[in-house]
């Protein structure tokens, strides 16, 4: 049994950690810290062969962890970009010297630019420019995932392909397209803007491209130094919903995550510039994982109706969005709300079907606001968990006064305050 009230439990955010190791290749605004996620696993003392779970696995920090301690491990998610930066942070150090010489060949490859017709990423750079992004894409594919048959890398059973140290090139490429539209950044750190004018869409070179996407290659591998991956552990990541985890019942002895935010924050929108790298055409592949996405701003037009059994406070909360004066409360934000409070329900019975007897879900929870109407989040899920079957056994505050809503000008109309309470929730399967 996993000691509850002896987990180390450290503030889950990244803000005052500087991100080293494989954690700095993709640092995700959305997760919790890899000290965090290490000293946790670690305190739970559990057999070496124990199996941790992330169902929302973002970027590969619960998974990178248990396997740096020795457990196996899984995590999911349906961004195809945050699978592939999950997976890459399990490549063997074993493969440091070889990672520089690797991205000379992919360049070399990549020499002549490839053409795509209606290419995403056309979106900022000038037809040339996205030509020889795309050529160093085809390449990656060509040397490292698929000699003979070039493909976007748009479904699942495309990204099963890509190994870990092809990986490895798409987030250095991630990166390189990340730099180059450093000037297209938003005031909100989610969204990144378009041109508005087709002359103002990007002109790089082929030798400015090359020798960026070199610095980035070069700059991973130097991160590998000092990194604890030493385990042979088994760890699968795929990409999948947190509703249908592919996993046997009573499989998992810790599930150890954090649930999207319910802020109306787009997580397709953020990874917008990586999925067109991906080949994800704006109108096609990237609205369709945008509309799939636990709290997406996008809402169907028959939204779930309100489940009792998702707890008084939801329902309380539910009541006071749809009657709140402000345009839209009883229209698209009730649904948006009502769309997410399903998703995550539907993903908490999910959780609860894949834990052993006993075994530990911990789960960090943000609270937030509605307007001026408080979404206690973290007391939302711990009602939400009992009625399927998990016990709450520790919760531990930690008060934040930076948050996603400062960013946002209009909230100082509805309250003065922006900070937010994320809570570590520690249940246990009955």
């Amino acid at each position: 049994m996993i000691p509850f009230d002896k987990l180390e439990i450290l503030n889950p955010k990244r803000e005052s950690e500087i991100q080293t190791g494989r954690a700095s290749w993709y640092p995700y605004y959305a997760g919790f810290s890899e000290k965090f996620a290490h000293k946790l696993i670690l305190s739970a003392k559990m057999q070496i062969e124990s199996q941790v779970s992330d169902p929302w696995n973002g970027s590969g920090t619960t998974t990178a962890a248990a396997a740096g301690i020795g457990h196996n491990a899984f995590g999911c998610d349906l961004n195809p970009v945050m699978v592939l930066a999950a997976r890459a942070r399990m490549l063997s150090k074993r493969e440091k010297k070889s990672l520089v010489p690797l991205g000379a060949i992919i360049l070399k490859h990549a020499a002549k630019a490839d053409h795509v017709e209606e290419d995403p990423l056309a979106n900022w750079f000038q037809t040339g420019a996205a030509g020889n992004l795309r050529s160093i894409e085809r390449s990656i594919q060509q040397v490292l995932v698929n000699e003979n048959q070039r493909y976007n890398i748009c479904t699942a059973e495309h990204v099963q392909h890509v190994s870990d140290l092809a990986a490895f090139f798409y987030v250095a490429l991630f990166r390189t397209t990340r730099s180059l539209l450093s000037r297209y950044d938003a005031t909100n750190p989610t969204w990144i803007k378009s041109p508005v004018k087709a002359n103002s869409k990007l002109r790089t070179s082929l030798q400015e491209l090359h020798s960026v996407f070199r610095i980035h290659v070069s700059e991973m591998a130097q991160a590998i130094d000092g990194d604890n991956l030493t385990k042979d552990s088994e760890v699968k990541i795929s990409v999948g919903s947190s509703a249908s985890v592919p996993l046997p019942d009573k499989s998992v002895d810790m599930v150890l995550s954090s649930p999207p935010y319910c802020t109306r924050i787009d997580y397709a929108v953020a990874t917008k510039a990586e999925l067109a790298v991906l080949g994800y055409r704006i109108d096609i592949e990237f609205d369709d994982l945008r509309r799939q996405l636990i709290g997406t701003s996008t809402v169907p037009r028959v939204a779930p109706i309100s489940n009792i059994a998702w707890g008084r406070t939801c329902t309380e909360f539910l009541g006071e969005v749809e009657s709140h004066r402000s345009k839209a409360s009883s229209g698209y934000y009730l649904k948006n709300h009502l769309q997410y409070f399903d998703s995550i329900y539907t993903s908490l019975g999910e959780i609860s079907r894949t834990l052993k007897k006993e075994a530990a879900c911990i789960l960090v929870v943000q609270d937030s606001f509605y307007k001026d109407v408080h979404n206690d989040l973290p007391k939302i899920i711990v009602e939400m968990s009992e009625s399927q079957n998990m016990a709450l056994r520790r919760q531990v505050p930690f008060l934040h006064q930076r948050t996603m809503a400062g960013v946002n000008p209009g909230v100082r109309k509805y309250r003065a305050e922006v900070s937010a309470t994320e809570s570590v929730l520690c249940f246990s399967k009955n």
